[in-house]
């Protein structure tokens, strides 16, 4: 069954309290995998977010991945909840990669039922690194630029044969959680956000990956590609994930990190990869055009904003903060 829930209109209280979100720590997950029979000698952390914790670790020598999802409540009344049932969902679509050709994910070790943990293989023990870490040390890869397109599409098609299934989050709520910038850039009309909302929710519908970013790709040095973190994926439009991972490239090079000429040259060839393999119609992929104008004027805004309280304030202006503030980090 597909998930079709929508968001419903924000509710008033005179009192609000977000609810208590424990997220285990490196020994309390230890102790978790353990009474699974699962021996883990948990690393460093990875990342701490506000959906899942992620730690590097060893199995019996092997190099893994441990992560945890939880609930997340904003303290902006906007926000919608995003819940732990992700974790079934990425590791739904994990599982079924890892049995495709043509689609590098890493191999899910452990995960289970009652609990949202998933122990998977470490992609950096088979020679990748995170495409964003490459960017903010200003390397493009641009050998991985054709790998990256075609990934995406060969992505999407793999995903299309997917049987149906109820998805953590519906296509509604994940188009709501994804349009902020496109009712801020356009706060007086809802006409475009409309538009695309309908447009994702009808349009070649099926199920997609929709966090095709550089935070969840991995490449190596011979420009190969693999994937990550397919918690929030839906059934939905599938000429959303190119264009949402081109607009990432060119939000890098219009913060500094990148030469923004090799990332035009990378997005260029990404594109002409994945038409090798997905057509795109150009009144298919243009609508799309609208949502990332209106990032890239929510970013230059925010850019100059910035710049002003750095100048005002005699600090160095970090890009970093403005990618922070905007999510991408």
């Amino acid at each position: 069954m597909i998930n079709n829930r929508r968001i419903t209109p924000i509710g008033l209280s005179e009192s609000y309290e977000a609810p208590e979100i424990h997220i285990p720590s490196a020994k309390e997950l230890t102790a978790l995998l353990a009474d699974k029979g699962v021996a883990v000698t948990m690393g460093e952390s990875l990342k701490g977010g506000t959906v899942s914790q992620v730690y590097a670790g060893s199995e019996q020598g092997r190099a893994v991945v441990v992560k945890y999802t939880t609930d997340s409540f904003d303290t902006d009344p906007t926000v919608s909840p995003l819940p732990h049932q992700s974790h079934y969902t990425d590791s739904t679509i994990l599982k079924y990669l890892a049995k495709t050709n043509g689609v590098r994910v890493p191999q899910v070790l452990h995960d289970f039922q009652d609990q949202p943990i998933t122990v998977m293989e470490d992609m950096r023990a088979a020679g990748f690194t995170i495409l964003n870490e490459n960017l903010l040390n200003g390397h493009l890869p641009m050998e991985s630029a054709s790998e990256v397109g075609k990934g995406i599409a060969v992505l999407q098609q793999t995903l299309a044969k997917h049987e149906e299934f109820e998805t953590a989050l519906s296509g509604p709520q994940v188009y709501y959680e994804r349009g902020l910038e496109l009712r801020l850039a356009y706060p007086n009309t809802q006409t475009q956000y409309d538009r695309l909302e309908k447009r994702f929710t009808n349009a070649h519908q099926q199920l997609i990956a929709v966090d095709t970013h550089p935070k969840n790709m991995f490449v190596n040095k011979e420009g190969k590609v693999a994937w990550i973190d397919f918690g929030f994926s839906v059934w939905g439009d599938r000429d959303f994930a190119l264009p949402n991972c081109m607009a990432h490239i060119f939000i890098y090079a219009l913060a500094g990190y990148i030469e923004r000429p090799k990332a035009a040259t990378f997005v260029t060839d990404a594109v002409a990869a994945y038409r090798n393999v997905l057509p795109i119609e150009d009144a298919n992929i243009r609508p799309w055009h609208y949502l990332y104008r209106a990032t890239y004027r929510f970013t230059c805004s925010l850019i100059i904003v910035s710049s002003i309280l750095c100048n005002t304030s005699r600090q160095r202006c970090c890009p970093a903060d403005i990618l922070l503030t905007l999510g991408i980090l």
